[in-house]
Order: C-alpha cells, then structure tokens, then sequence
C-alpha cells in the first residue's frame, strides 16, 4: 500500500497507484504544492543543455522540503494539472542516469528515490517518489557556488541564510530526537533481563504515517505480521529460530496506539520458555523483542549464554516485520533501526561459538560481554531484497562479532 501527495490532494485512503488516480488529479486540476510536482516529460527529453542541473534542483528541492512526488508525464498549467501526456515509460538505463544524477550532483546526495511508472496501457507516466531525508539540506552547485533549494508553494526557490542555519539545526536535532525515540523503545520492549538475555529492536520511520489516517486497522495488523512470516525466508535459513513461530500473528491486541503480539503457551513445547512480543505502531514504528539466553542444548541452558542462530534468527525477522510494515502500510523513505542485547546479571553474556560440526565450544574460545553497544542503521523502504538482505547481514554481523563469533550460520 501506498499513501503520498497524490493521494492526499485526492482525498484518497493508503492504496498502490493506478492511472485512474492521474485522470482525476487532471479532471479535477490539482494543483503542485510544495510536495507534488507535475512534469511534461523526463528530464533528459526536455532538450535543454542543462538539464541535469534542473533535474537536480528539483530533486534537491523536493527533499528539502520534507519530500513528495514528482509526476512526469502530466502538463501543467498556472501551476493546476492539465492533460496527461504520456512519456512512454522509464527505460533501466534512464532510471541508473537520473539515479546517477540524484547521488553525485547533490551534496549530500539524496537516498531512496523511487521511480514509479504508471500506465493503463496506452499511456505512461512516472511517478518519482522523493523520500524525506535526515540529511537535508541538501546543496547544489548554483554558478561558482553551493545553495539549497527549497519548494515555496509550486515554485522553486532558493534558500536564505536564516532558513540554511534552520535547517542544519533541523537536521542535527533530528538525529538527536530519533536516537532518543529509538533508545526509549528498545527500553520498553522485553521483558525480565534479571533471568535471562533479551534481544531487542527497534525501527522508527523518518516519515511516520500520518496521524489524520488513524490507526491500523486489525486487518492490516494481520497482513503484516502474514507478510513478515513468509518475508524473514528471504534473510535466513528455514531451520533457524523464529520468534514468529512463538505468536501467531492472527490476533494482535491493542496496546497504546499500536497492535501487539504476544507468546501464545498453547504454541511452545513443554519445555520451552521462550517468550516474545512484537509490536506494530499506528505510525509505523515496530519492536520485536525475544527471550534468548540459556536456550543451547538440554545439557547446557546458562540463561547468559546465548546460541548465535538465535540472533541471526531474530535478526531476520525483525528487519521482515519491519519492512513488510513498510510496504504494507505505504511507508516510502529511510527507517532507522537499533538492536540490542539486555541483560541485568552479574555474570557477563557469552555467544557460543559452535565448531563445523555444530557442536558449541565452551566460552574460553569466544569473548565475553560485559556491555553489549547497541548496533544502529537504517534502510529504505523501496530497496530491493537484495539491498535488505545486506543489511540483515551486517547487522547480524555487529551482533555476533561482539561475542567474538566470526561467521554468519543461518542468513542466506
């Protein structure tokens, strides 16, 4: 599902973009605003010399005033749309140029666009999604010099020095209120670290759902869950440990603005005492924490030693759930994540090392952890499972490395 400045000129609910959305935007004659840009054609088909420097400005624009769409494809007129003039779509080799663009003629450069065709199969259109960006302002090159460009209305405008020193406190601000929103949730996720090691994590949204669309509907809920137990596949191995295979993902209750999943005692063995809850905020936002320590072998349950196929295993459906609230929630841009390990006891944490044979080594081969140090990243929401499979990789990795585990078992 997808909600961006088309649907919200429309009045429309979260859907995937249609061509019957660009017929009404030009029957009804929507105006561009600071957030939709309308186009006549693709940048490089405007046959002016420096169009790369006007596709740049307004990308930079665009993301420097909290992102939107750019539609290509749609005629304007004093500023209203006006009649669809089809660009015959997006070749692959376009796309990388004007990606190409996007990265090296802005400073810094501007992550996650997405490029969107849209036809009902005689015309074409194609919709840019410009995410908000943390990193704004973002500057290009204006004759011999830096500036930032900024969206005022339908226009295109340069900023001043009092709105250039606002937002590089914005952005730095920014971070500070995102790391602390992150730390509080992983604070609230789990639960007892006096009797066992919790892994924690959390994923915030740069541009959170919007609260006039009110919360996520229980159906919704469900789907995300549905689509995270079928996605965590494409990052780990099927004889991993999943923490979905501890809920069931069909009956989510409400919580404080968000849907919540808990350990059902009916899905666990007798002799398993695995606990999980995972959360899926109205905003976006997700938690996943698990119950990992002492759940090695029948000989060996220390509740400090933690197995590294756990961890990677959380991982994996952590950063599933995460995208897939994502994708099923309309959510476009950059999601920052952390992940953590608690534990109150006196004893330090140890991840076992297994040998090749998968027997665990005892803890002298591997480095004890005294204070885990949280892992932090982030992705955006329309990269390819590829681009998302590398960063449950490297995540996992920062994970198990501090418990001198070298190697990655179960992610694909």
């Amino acid at each position: 599902m997808t909600f961006n400045a088309l649907h919200k000129a429309l009045g429309l609910e979260p859907r995937p973009l249609d061509f019957s959305m660009i017929n009404d935007a030009v029957e009804r004659q929507v105006a561009e605003s600071p957030d939709l840009d309308w186009k006549r054609c693709l940048p490089m088909d405007t046959q002016k010399p420096d169009w790369k420097n006007e596709f740049a400005k307004d990308v930079a624009a665009m993301a420097n005033s909290g992102g939107g769409v750019i539609v290509f494809g749609v005629e304007e007129e004093k500023a209203v749309a006006s009649r669809i003039v089809s660009t015959g779509g997006i070749s692959d080799a376009q796309e990388r140029t004007l990606r190409s663009i996007a990265f090296s003629a802005i400073h810094p450069p501007v992550l996650g666009a997405r490029f969107t065709p849209v036809t009902d199969g005689t015309d074409t259109v194609v919709v840019l999604h410009v995410p908000a960006s943390p990193d704004a302002p973002h500057l290009i090159y204006k004759g011999d010099y830096f500036a930032a460009p900024l969206r005022d209305g339908s226009r295109t405008d340069w900023m001043k020095e009092k709105l250039l020193e606002n937002a590089y406190r914005l952005r730095l601000d920014g971070r500070s209120q995102r790391t602390a929103e992150l730390e509080r949730l992983l604070e609230y996720s789990g639960g007892s670290a006096s009797e066992r090691v919790w892994m924690v994590a959390a994923a915030l949204p740069l541009n959170p759902r919007p609260a006039g669309l009110g919360a996520l509907s229980v159906e919704l809920a469900r789907e995300i869950f549905k689509s995270a137990r079928k996605r965590r596949f494409v990052f780990a191995e099927r004889g991993s440990w999943s923490p979905f295979d501890s809920i069931d993902g069909l009956n989510p209750r409400p919580g404080l603005r968000r849907w919540v999943d808990r350990t059902q005692a009916h899905l666990l063995p007798s002799t398993s005492k695995r606990e999980v809850t995972a959360e899926v905020h109205h905003n976006g936002a997700v938690t996943l924490a698990g119950s990992v320590g002492g759940f090695l072998s029948r000989e060996e349950s220390d509740s400090s030693h933690v197995h590294p196929s756990d961890l990677e295993g959380f991982v994996a459906d952590f950063m599933a759930l995460a995208s897939s609230t994502a994708r099923e929630a309309g959510l476009d841009g950059t999601y920052q994540i952390a992940v953590s390990l608690k534990w109150d006891g006196a004893a330090p944490m140890y991840i076992r090392i297994p040998d090749q044979s998968g027997y665990l080594l005892d803890t002298t081969y591997g480095t004890p952890i005294r204070r885990f140090e949280n892992i932090y990243s982030e992705f955006d929401s329309g990269s390819s499972d590829e681009t998302l499979l590398e960063t449950v990789r490297q995540t996992a990795l920062d994970v198990v490395n501090q418990g001198g585990a070298q190697y990655l078992r179960e992610i694909n």
